[in-house]
């Protein structure tokens, strides 16, 4: 028979397991609410937005005309929404399709578009008490690459896939360290399979990423289903 102190730890060691185990998996955690709308937004497809405490910043996007733009735009979030949006620091070079993510105390964009161009570029900047100050460069992404899925985990930036200026796919992944702020990539193991405008997402020390598109014959936008 246990000692009374050993049923002590071993009931304190339950406890731990099923708050543990509580965390990671909420109750009703699949149920949503009904979707409610907010302060629209400017007409642009594109865009990308990261979220930093309670504020959201969105970066660039292309308008109907195709034209990609620099603007950046701010709001508070809230319980009731998203408040008015307020224009900040411009992104250095008008863009689409890039992939920000939240850094803690800013927003890191990465790759993306300027119309039929390319880039490699990675940006910047950190908040302020009025939105985003100046955008600095940081270490080039290794290829030039837009719709990339970029996600940040324990320090670092995790990005996945993205098109070339060729519009062909990749399925090359790499990752940088925060704590550097961002000045080498490394390769990683490679996403199954070639992909871009996939939706990667951090849960519980695991990458998950969900559809986006692949070449498919002469076919280079072509919708898929997998999740890896």
């Amino acid at each position: 028979m246990a000692s009374p102190g050993r049923l002590c730890q071993l009931l304190v060691a339950a406890i731990a397991a099923v708050l543990l185990v509580a965390s990671l998996y909420p109750a009703n955690a699949e149920s949503l609410g009904s979707w409610t709308s907010t302060t629209s937004y400017s007409a642009l497809s594109g865009v990308s937005c990261a979220t930093l405490a309670a504020n959201i910043y969105c970066v660039g996007g292309f308008g109907g005309a195709g034209n990609s733009h620099n603007q950046v735009d701010h709001a508070t979030l809230g319980s009731s929404g998203i408040g008015s949006w307020s224009s900040t620091t411009a992104y250095p070079t008008a863009i689409d399709s890039a992939s920000c993510v939240n850094a803690t105390s800013g927003v890191y964009c990465i790759g993306g578009e300027d119309g039929s161009t390319v880039l490699n570029d990675v940006y910047y900047a950190s908040e302020t008490s009025s939105g985003l100050g100046s955008w600095s460069s940081e270490a080039a992404y290794p290829n030039s690459l837009a719709a990339i899925s970029c996600v940040v985990y324990s320090g670092y930036v995790y990005c996945v896939g993205g098109f070339d200026s060729n519009g062909d796919e990749t399925s090359s992944t790499y990752y940088a360290p925060i704590s550097s702020g961002l000045t080498s990539w490394t390769g990683t193991t490679q996403y199954p399979l070639a992909v871009d405008s996939a939706s990667c997402n951090v849960y519980a020390g695991y990458i998950y990423c969900v559809a986006g598109e692949t070449e498919n014959g002469s076919n280079q936008n072509s919708p898929i289903s997998d999740v890896y």
